[in-house]
């Protein structure tokens, strides 16, 4: 959800609740439905409580896992550029062939796995090059203790690199359950309700306007949130982005640069393979 559709959101939730208001203040008795308004107003501050405590502990498991999203991302870039290095130590031809792979891996999680993600889904073709890679490294040799200790810490960030993208993948499928959605959206519209009943057509119109409007406001921008930190892969302004993958690619191909590696790489701009 982008910053304008939220926005939307909200004025149209704050029209249709300031018209309701309006609406139910033309047939309002003087000094609201409740005879006592006091104890109205602490039955409000009760259920605006429970409601508030609901929302708080939906938005903190939410973030959780907007915050796991984008830690799992940072991880898993990380991991490439330690395997890239790692390659190093193995003989030219296979630290080629894995170097470039890691690569097109990499090209292939920037652009076709993330949008891919939104859609809670995975990317075969990011599933194609963790198999090419595993093919490259199996007639490695640990002939040196040098290579030998390289291997080890070659399956260790591999290691690392599932695990990281197995965890960037789960939090693409939505955290917050339907049931709870239900529990939030009837509190939400509880509370909106309620406060309609403090409807008093001897009150000031702006000052009416203003109850319902501000109870909507923070009601709303609520479930927005929630929302928004249940869907971290959605591409709109603050959503995690490919932003840590793209980093380590610059850096590899610095490194690469600087070292005067050549030699086509076995894919494209998008991580598509090409034929030698």
């Amino acid at each position: 959800m982008s910053l304008w559709q939220a926005a939307l959101i909200l004025v149209v939730a704050d029209g249709v609740a300031i018209t309701a208001m309006m609406l139910v203040r033309r047939h309002a008795p003087a000094g609201s439905y409740f005879k006592d308004t006091s104890e109205a107003a602490g039955v409000f501050a009760a259920a605006g409580t429970t409601f508030a405590v609901l929302v708080a502990f939906t938005f903190l498991l939410a973030f959780e896992s907007y915050d796991d999203a984008r830690n799992s991302s940072e991880e898993e870039a990380i991991a490439v550029v330690t395997l890239f290095h790692t390659a190093e130590f193995f003989r030219p031809a296979r630290r080629d062939d894995l170097q470039r792979e890691l690569i097109c891996y990499g090209r292939a999680v920037i652009s076709t796995e993330w949008p891919e993600m939104r859609h809670n889904r995975r990317s075969p073709l990011v599933d194609g090059w963790v198999s090419r890679l595993e093919r490259s490294f199996q007639p490695v040799n640990g002939d040196t203790e040098t290579v030998g200790s390289a291997i080890q810490n070659w399956f260790n960030q591999t290691d690392a690199r599932q695990l990281a993208r197995r965890k960037r993948l789960t939090e693409a499928a939505p955290f917050v359950p339907p049931t709870v959605w239900f529990f939030l959206i009837l509190g939400g519209l509880l509370e909106i309700g309620f406060v309609l009943f403090f409807a008093d057509k001897t009150e000031r119109v702006a000052a009416q306007a203003m109850l319902v409007s501000a109870v909507t406001v923070f009601v709303v921008a609520s479930l927005i949130m929630i929302h928004f930190l249940d869907s971290p892969y959605t591409g709109q302004s603050g959503s995690v982005e490919p932003s840590a993958m793209r980093q380590s690619l610059r850096s590899i191909e610095l490194e690469r640069r600087a070292r005067h590696q050549s030699g086509a790489l076995p894919c494209g701009p998008r991580g598509q393979p090409v034929r030698a």
